[in-house]
């Protein structure tokens, strides 16, 4: 399950990067581009989730004597 988890995190990097960098330049940007702002809003709200995700299970693994 954290393979799965590190590799959600590393998909919402790859993503901000893409919405960050990438998009512009690919796509014309509008002022209000609803595809934008959806992308980028879903894109940080799973990289926070997988940030919290994985502190909780790195926490809970050194409260049952792991590392």
């Amino acid at each position: 399950m954290i393979t799965a988890i590190r590799v959600l995190f590393a998909l919402s990097v790859l993503g901000m990067v893409w919405w960050a960098f990438l998009w512009p330049v690919a796509v014309p940007v509008e002022p209000d581009s609803r595809i934008f702002h959806f992308g980028s809003v879903v894109t940080l709200l799973q990289f926070f989730v997988c940030i919290v995700l994985l502190l909780c299970m790195r926490l809970r693994a050194r409260g049952h004597g792991g590392h």
